[in-house]
């Protein structure tokens, strides 16, 4: 009921164009004839026919794109069982290649080395996300103090931006 009610309140509050100003039943009148009308009940039966007439047109490209699924599928476990062994031949051929070619940052490079490059990285972090700057610019006015010894925040946020206007 309340439902109802509100419609009709829409109804007579929205008027149908722009500039026009009907009676209040006529506004109601308005809401309901989409919802209630002959052209909008034929309007959804027709919506409701093409979405059933759709159906067997859905079931055949379904049935059309099962084949190519089905292929998709069995290649791609085709690739998956050679996996392993792409991975040994990589393997065996980096074995295989003389030493002085393979990975040299790594096999050239000590535990020690190795430890030092990722001490000076991580001691870089900090740096690098900005823990030696404040989040901020400038939270109170504390920058701008003459005293430095003065450690009081500034009353009030307009006030600091009354200060950065100039008055």
């Amino acid at each position: 009921m309340s439902m109802l009610g509100c419609l009709l309140l829409a109804g007579c509050y929205a008027a149908p164009e722009f500039g026009v100003h009907d009676t209040w039943l006529t506004r109601a009148g308005h809401v309901f004839a989409s919802d209630f009308s002959v052209a909008g009940w034929k309007h959804r039966s027709d919506g409701f026919a093409r979405a059933v007439a759709a159906v067997p047109g859905e079931v055949d490209r379904v049935q059309r794109l099962e084949p190519l699924a089905t292929a998709i599928a069995h290649s791609t476990v085709q690739r998956a069982v050679l996996v392993p062994q792409h991975a040994m031949t990589l393997v065996t051929t980096e074995a295989a290649r003389p030493a002085h070619l393979r990975s040299p940052d790594f096999t050239r490079l000590g535990p020690d080395r190795i430890a030092h490059d990722v001490a000076e990285a991580l001691a870089g972090v900090p740096m690098l996300l900005g823990f030696d700057r404040r989040p901020l610019g400038e939270w109170d006015d504390r920058e701008h103090r003459t005293d430095p010894h003065d450690d009081r925040p500034e009353a009030t946020l307009w006030r600091r931006v009354a200060r950065r206007l100039g008055q």
